[in-house]
């Protein structure tokens, strides 16, 4: 344990610790790897130098070739073949249709959509006022451009889905980015829902997959493993080659649309990708809290083809859910209830603070869940995780037993608590001894807060909401657990969706949407459900529209 290290001392910006950090730190470490990356065929199928198409025996052709039948596969598909050209799509898995796609809630996130003000009573909001906000919100990470893009094309997106039959009931506002400046006036009701229509059966991909069943020009292939892109000589992708060394010509493009690495901490650790192995090796171990899950089958296949042919990389962290941030979290709909109001409309975090295992807070408190969980795995790293040992990842919230009630409801407490990762002590310095710092490291940080609350002015990290003295015991301490739902690394693309190499130049007839395109997400942070969804569609279907609109190769 690093106790000679003090919070004061690093700097704010999660992605420049992390990326200084996962350098370091990473270098050092070996994360157990569920799947290793697969080496290039003997016929050189997958090499960047490419090869003669006349010596290929195509086992499959069509106009378009997409990989990955998830949302921006699906939407690729359905955009590629209205425009006329035919289309297969590709789809690892034998049974389920749709990846991450379909185990997700479905939301969208939107500004101005169709139908807003008569769903939520706002009036007036704008693709525009969406897109600074986003843009502020993204503090400098991901592609700017590709950000304001997605938020102007998400009305569009909006009335795609609901033209394909999707219902949507509501909408939220998201948790206000407090480290922005931003307060709860300045967010409006764009995270778009409907609770009662969730999963594969009922939810996003649903209407996607009936749509697509309705369309005589588009193919999809269950159970049917891409392993390499295939390129020609002049250096266009041709095609793809599959786990039963088949080949499948593309007489147009590809668009590669799978997901990233999620489930492969071998490739995590290879890209740096320090908040990726935080959770996922608190999630091997049970501790994985109720948010979305990916899908088994998301191995890093889509990273591991982009490197083969030499194209660029633009990463970003793991999103992290956890569920203790909110009084509901992620499934419980009915802790609204408890709390007055719709969960997402702020953080509750009452009475509560968040300190590494040196006893010391590292950041805003208040703040939304995909800062405070980057910033959480940043605390992880410099205070000694080791992999090999997942408790020494563990962050804690403090809290006194005017307070404990939030989290009780979610099931909590001591007495309940299989994982041990609550705790209950009479004094704040039997809890420091069950956390493992220091005893006066810790009362000193609880007595600076509750300084805090009688000025209402967090002079460390500028907390604003939820500011309650932390008092009266017994006192608690209950781990941070994170839980990836899914990682963002991937190509770098053009606004077109256009890959590059690693020159910065555009690999022909490929193209790459959703989670293996790098340059939609905001770097570590994550700002709301429906994020992910609205960019799917947006460049999914722009990459389809793209594909099609190109002439054969041969």
């Amino acid at each position: 344990m690093t106790e000679g290290i003090q919070r004061r001392d690093f700097l704010k910006g999660a992605g420049l610790v992390g990326a200084a950090m996962g350098a370091a730190v990473l270098g050092g470490c070996a994360p157990r790897a569920r799947e290793a990356s697969t080496s290039l065929s003997s016929t050189g199928g997958g090499a960047g130098g490419g090869v003669d198409p006349s010596t290929i025996s195509w086992a499959h052709e069509a106009d378009v070739i997409i990989v990955g039948s998830g949302s921006s596969g699906a939407c690729a598909a359905i955009e590629a073949g209205r425009a006329g050209a035919s289309c297969i799509i590709f789809e690892k898995s034998e049974v389920l249709f749709g990846g991450n796609s379909a185990l997700c809630g479905g939301y969208i996130l939107a500004g101005g959509f169709p139908g807003q003000e008569e769903m939520t009573g706002y009036a007036g909001d704008t693709p525009e006022a969406f897109a600074e906000q986003m843009l502020r919100w993204s503090q400098g990470y991901g592609d700017q451009d590709m950000i304001r893009e997605a938020c102007m094309k998400s009305p569009e997106a909006v009335q795609f889905m609901m033209d394909t039959g999707r219902v949507y009931k509501g909408a939220s506002i998201l948790p206000p980015i407090w480290s922005t400046g931003d307060t709860e006036d300045c967010v409006a009701p764009r995270s778009i829902y409907n609770h009662e229509a969730y999963g594969a059966e009922a939810g996003h991909m649903a209407t996607l997959r009936t749509t697509i069943e309705g369309m005589d020009n588009v193919q999809v292939q269950m159970g049917m493993e891409v392993k390499h892109l295939i390129k020609n000589l002049e250096g266009e992708v041709i095609g793809v080659q599959l786990a039963d060394d088949s080949y499948a010509k593309a007489n147009k493009g590809v668009v590669l649309a799978c997901a990233s690495a999620d489930n492969n901490t071998q490739m995590a650790h290879d890209l740096g990708l320090y908040q990726q192995i935080w959770g996922q090796t608190l999630s091997d171990a049970g501790y994985q809290n109720p948010g979305c899950p990916d899908a088994d089958t998301n191995t890093g296949d889509g990273v591991r083809m982009l490197q083969e042919i030499g194209a660029a990389l633009q990463n970003g962290q793991a999103c992290c859910m956890n569920d203790s941030m909110y009084i509901g979290g992620i499934s419980d709909w009915d802790m609204s209830t408890y709390a007055g109001r719709d969960m997402y409309e702020s953080t509750n975090l009452p009475g509560a603070i968040l300190v590494d295992r040196t006893g010391h807070r590292f950041c805003q408190d208040d703040a939304e869940w995909g800062y405070i969980v980057s910033e959480a795995a940043n605390a992880a790293w410099r205070c000694g995780f080791n992999p090999a040992n997942p408790e020494s990842g563990f962050i804690w919230y403090i809290y006194d037993s005017d307070n404990s009630i939030f989290f009780e409801l979610k099931g909590h407490t001591p007495e309940d608590n299989p994982f041990k990762t609550t705790y209950r002590a009479d004094t704040l310095e039997e809890l420091a001894a069950i956390i493992g710092c220091k005893p006066e490291a810790l009362t000193t940080e609880v007595e600076r807060w509750n300084s805090y609350v009688d000025t209402g002015v967090d002079l460390d990290y500028g907390a604003k909401a939820n500011l309650a003295k932390i008092a009266t015991p017994p006192f608690y301490c209950d781990a941070l657990i994170p839980g990836p739902m899914g990682t963002f690394a991937g190509a770098k693309t053009t606004i077109e969706t256009e890959v590059l190499d690693l020159a910065g130049n555009v690999i022909p007839r490929l193209y790459a949407a959703g989670a293996i395109a790098g340059g939609m997400w905001t770097g570590p942070f994550y700002f709301g459900c429906g994020w992910a969804i609205t960019n799917t569609i947006v460049w999914g279907r722009k990459a389809g529209v793209n594909a099609a609109a190109l002439e054969p190769w041969a």
